[in-house]
């Protein structure tokens, strides 16, 4: 009558061979899980962020090459624009300048024979790059002369933009009053003149 088979679990010698490998194999698939989760899984997502990351550099160096391209030519029409700028604001009085431009128009009247019953500086009207100048101003004259007067304040050599104007006449009917523009006879001239200050300390905001 053979032995009966006897093992002790402490001792790995008396395990019969099936048991060993059973074990084996159980500790080879749990080693296998845990380096695949704690391992290759971390890896793995790591690997897709950076994949991400790698196109997102792409198109942004692909962003950058095209704008260091285009970089040129907007220095260019950067320039072309500031020179633009500049020379529009020779054409502008400065707070400095605008006694001698309301002198100007003053001269003007005078030269086209005409007294001002009103003429006042408004109050100013700012906007983020100039500051606007309005002056009020009213008299009576000739058509012919408030129009030579007109033609010349817009040629003045700084700005000064007729903004609105009216005229009224004593004539009653169409023909009076077409008869009173042929033979200069006196009207009543309302206008609203602007002029524009650029504003030096918003170029360096």
């Amino acid at each position: 009558m053979g032995k009966k088979a006897h093992f002790e679990h402490n001792d790995l010698s008396s395990w019969p061979l099936w048991l060993c490998l059973g074990a084996a194999a159980i500790i080879f698939l749990l080693t296998v899980n845990l380096f695949r989760v704690f391992v290759i899984a971390p890896k793995s997502q790591e690997l897709d962020t950076l994949r991400v990351s790698l196109v997102e550099q792409k198109k942004q160096y692909k962003r950058n090459k095209e704008a260091i391209a285009r970089l040129g030519q907007t220095r260019k029409e950067v320039a072309l624009l500031e020179q633009a700028r500049d020379e529009a604001k020779t054409f502008l009085p400065t707070q400095v300048s605008m006694p001698s431009l309301i002198d100007d128009i003053y001269q003007v009247a005078r030269r086209n024979g005409i007294v001002f019953n009103h003429f006042t500086p408004a109050d100013d009207i700012e906007t983020d790059y100039h500051t606007i100048k309005p002056i009020v101003l009213s008299a009576d004259a000739g058509f012919i002369s408030m129009a030579h007067f007109m033609e010349e304040v817009i040629a003045l050599k700084r700005i000064m933009h007729i903004h609105s104007i009216s005229f009224t006449s004593e004539h009653a009917n169409h023909d009076d009053r077409s008869n009173a523009r042929r033979s200069n006879a006196p009207l009543k001239m309302t206008a609203h003149l602007r002029t524009y200050i650029f504003r030096e300390n918003k170029e360096t905001e």
